[in-house]
């Protein structure tokens, strides 16, 4: 089964246009190799990349598309050595596939250099022991992770479309009942306007 294939199916039966994902060609998938200093990456890693690894329609606050991820090693390194700073590098044969700037800075990754199609996902975040951050097993495989990930994305999506959905509904509520109200604004007749002004001119000169 190929994996970004079964993502965008499941999006798309959630009501999301397919249309509004973005693969990456294999030149860019080359870059981001180039850019993050590995020399293979997981084949189920590779299928989600061609089909959504560009653009997706979530707004998301986090680093995890294409343009978000390349050079993202190289400015974690100086985010560590400046800004915390821990002494830790992330091992050469790592990938990350995710991270936040935010509280704790996570970051998850895999590791590059097993023949694995589908390897573990493991998470750096900053701690307050005495090395300054801890490593755990995220997820046994990336696929998991990721579908968990995707999930989590369509409730959000799903969620946000019904509070719109809501409020244009609202809206248009009010302005029905606008349109209610001036319709029953009669406008007055000008004959009746022609009387009443002579009404008041004759009480001028009487």
């Amino acid at each position: 089964m190929h994996f970004g294939r079964y993502l965008l199916n499941k999006t798309e039966s959630a009501g999301i246009n397919r249309n509004s994902f973005e693969g990456c060609t294999t030149e860019e998938i080359q870059a981001l190799m180039v850019s993050q200093g590995v020399e293979r990456l997981p084949k189920k890693y590779v299928e989600y990349l061609e089909v959504m690894g560009k653009r997706t329609p979530f707004m998301l606050e986090e680093a995890i598309r294409y343009n978000e991820l390349l050079g993202v090693k190289d400015q974690l390194k100086r985010f560590l050595e400046v800004e915390l700073p821990i002494d830790f590098d992330f091992p050469k044969d790592s990938f990350v596939v995710r991270m936040y700037w935010g509280a704790s800075t996570p970051v998850a990754y895999f590791h590059t250099d097993s023949e694995l199609d589908d390897p573990p996902i493991h998470l750096w975040v900053e701690s307050g022991n005495s090395k300054g951050y801890e490593i755990t097993i995220e997820s046994d495989n990336f696929t998991e992770y990721f579908e968990n990930l995707i999930d989590g994305y369509i409730k959000l999506w799903t969620e946000s479309r019904e509070r719109q959905k809501t409020n244009d509904k609202s809206m248009a509520e009010k302005i029905a009942g606008r349109d209610v109200r001036h319709q029953n604004l009669q406008p007055i007749p000008p004959e009746t306007v022609w009387q009443q002004v002579m009404n008041l001119v004759r009480r001028w000169f009487d």
